[in-house]
């Protein structure tokens, strides 16, 4: 699951306010569903880092916290 996840980039569609910004925001939840739809994997919500969502357009890393089974 890590060598998957590895570079993986997602592209998520998002309205747009004024320049960056995103009108609503992006959630965990979006990410991870996006995520599995993308690289076919099962990971949850809670597996995925990130301290407040997304309002801004752009390039962001997150850290998807992987479990050893």
């Amino acid at each position: 699951m890590a060598q998957t996840l590895d570079g993986t980039e997602l592209t998520l569609k998002a309205r747009v306010k004024d320049g960056n910004e995103i009108f609503g925001r992006i959630t965990k939840k979006q990410i991870t569903d996006e995520l599995n739809k993308q690289a076919k994997l099962k990971l949850t919500a809670k597996q995925v880092e990130l301290t407040k969502p997304l309002t801004t357009t752009g390039s962001q890393d997150i850290t998807i916290n992987l479990t050893n089974d």
